[in-house]
């Protein structure tokens, strides 16, 4: 008999790294462990890459468009008319996605975004965030609420382009449904010859990772919030 098939969601791998060149003088002077704070920026600069490659993402390949979740097929969609976020438009959001995923959602925007929400009030005058935890709101409507930085601000709504837009986006979902792939997890390597006649140490750290909505209709976005 044939085995079943079940189906498996595609996720395009692509490199995410840098190059650091410091020079051995400062590397043998210094009072700390100059290759462990490197490791860890390193380190920090791909938990920024990861946070904006599974929301927004931008790689040469897409002519500097998203291509994470903002733009998968199939996930639904809110316009903020004429350009304003209200009350109306985050229920709208909410259950722009299948309701079966409603559990385990949360919004994720960024914090330009969460200020004007949080002078938002419902029908009965009450604001619609609940409970403050160091001046951020931990919910909205029950829901939690990620600030993500690295959506950014401006963009233009109609392209998907990173720059040059007026616009910004507010994404509503499960985060359940998304697949993160990594291939040979995160390396560091050093080259002392690279450098060689300036005297100094290349460092490189290198990522190779990806990402897929696994079911669309677990996300939704709000789009042309005007800036």
């Amino acid at each position: 008999d044939t085995p079943p098939v079940f189906g498996q969601t595609a996720v395009d791998i692509f490199d995410a790294g840098g190059i650091a060149y410091i020079a051995n003088n400062l590397i043998e002077d210094s009072n700390i462990a100059i290759i462990n704070t490197i490791a860890e920026s390193y380190a920090r600069g791909f938990a920024r890459y990861l946070k904006r490659a599974t929301t927004v993402n931008n790689v040469a390949t897409t002519g500097d468009k998203f291509n994470g979740i903002y733009s998968t097929s199939g996930i639904g969609s809110v316009t903020a008319t004429g350009g304003q976020v209200t009350y109306k438009l985050l229920v709208d959001l909410m259950f722009s996605i299948d309701e079966s995923f409603l559990d385990g959602a949360h919004f994720e925007m960024n914090k330009s975004e969460l200020a004007e929400i949080m002078k938002l009030q419902d029908p009965s005058g009450q604001f619609i965030w609940d409970g403050l935890k160091e001046g951020i709101p931990t919910s909205i409507l029950g829901y939690p609420v990620y600030i993500n930085n690295q959506m950014p601000a401006t963009m233009d709504s109609a392209t998907g382009a990173r720059t040059g837009g007026t616009t910004a986006t507010i994404l509503f979902g499960n985060p359940g449904e998304v697949q993160i792939g990594f291939k040979g997890g995160v390396r560091f390597a050093t080259n002392e010859g690279l450098k060689f006649d300036y005297n100094q140490t290349a460092f490189r750290g290198l990522l190779r990772t990806g990402m897929a909505v696994v079911q669309p209709t677990a996300w939704a976005r709000m789009i042309d919030i005007t800036r």
